[in-house]
């Protein structure tokens, strides 16, 4: 393989796939990262068996082949050389990257055992604005259980409804939160484990446009024109969250969302172990109470 690329292009493929990247796994291969070079395109591609990235751009391909490159001393070399042309050339077990400036080697791992990521087929697919998806993970993924004692509130429903939209909910039994964007109308449920929906939330932050979803009761694949991700679903069954939400409320305020949050940081300080807090509110004077308090100090 022998290809001149695009440092800057080339650095963010790595690092988008380094969390993907097995480094714990008996395959050598699935410690690295793939790098496929193959009619002008570069494709990089990591995954743990369980999960898969994939990202792939246009390059100068001089000699088609592919190679499996360690992840943290490739990004870590990658990042500190200077000039934007990247050389990368195979030779046997060793890759190596010039620049204007530098050459270095690196021992690459056995490439013919790298697997391919799964193409999804079914019915069950819909196209989405990846910043839609973005922005509702990022209001709900912070509630989800941190334990995998229940798998299913370990996780973030997501489900397309009668009306449109698609919407997200995220619980540990504490706290709740949901979010909604718009949909094709179509009907469908899943279960996004909290974790992978992290690592696919810092893929989407690099992209927009539309994406397609494919999904059944065990796996998700999205493809992008630049990207694809795979990962495989929580089966069991989100609780009822929607019986539990108040149909009225006993007191009701409106206030400033950034006076809330700089208040709030300033009750945590006292909040104790239980990070609790007390709200109260003054009709007549128009207040907002917040009382914190901590045994210890």
């Amino acid at each position: 393989m022998e290809i001149i690329c695009s440092r800057s292009e080339f650095a963010k493929g790595l690092k988008l796939a380094e969390s993907l990247a097995d480094r714990v796994s008996a395959l050598s291969a699935l410690q690295g990262i793939l790098l496929e070079a193959s009619k002008n395109t570069l494709t990089i591609r990591s995954t743990d068996l369980n999960t898969g990235f994939e990202m792939s751009f246009v390059t100068q391909v001089k000699k088609e082949g592919r190679a499996v490159i360690p992840v943290r001393p490739s990004i870590q070399l990658v990042s500190s050389v200077s000039g934007e042309a990247l050389h990368i050339e195979t030779d046997g077990a060793a890759i190596h990257f010039t620049t204007q400036n530098t050459t270095s080697s690196v021992k690459g791992y056995p490439s013919d055992d790298f697997p391919k990521l799964p193409r999804l087929k079914g019915e069950n697919r819909i196209t989405i604005a990846a910043a839609d998806f973005l922005s509702a993970v990022r209001k709900t993924v912070f509630s989800a259980s941190r334990s995998d004692i229940r798998p299913e509130i370990a996780s973030v429903w997501v489900r397309g409804i009668s009306d449109g939209l698609v919407k997200m909910a995220a619980t540990d039994s504490f706290r709740l939160s949901e979010a909604s964007f718009k949909g094709d109308g179509r009907i469908f449920s899943f279960l996004f484990p909290w974790k992978r929906l992290v690592e696919f939330a810092k893929i989407l932050e690099q992209f927009d446009g539309p994406m397609e979803c494919i999904f059944d009761g065990q796996q998700f694949f999205a493809s992008h024109k630049d990207f694809s991700y795979f990962t495989r679903l929580t089966e069991g069954k989100f609780p009822d969250y929607e019986q539990v939400i108040p149909t009225s409320f006993i007191s009701e305020a409106v206030v400033s969302r950034v006076e809330l949050i700089a208040n709030l940081r300033v009750a945590g300080i006292f909040s104790g172990q239980l990070k609790e807090g007390r709200f109260k509110t003054y009709p007549s004077d128009q207040l907002l109470e917040i009382l914190t308090t901590s045994n210890d100090i």
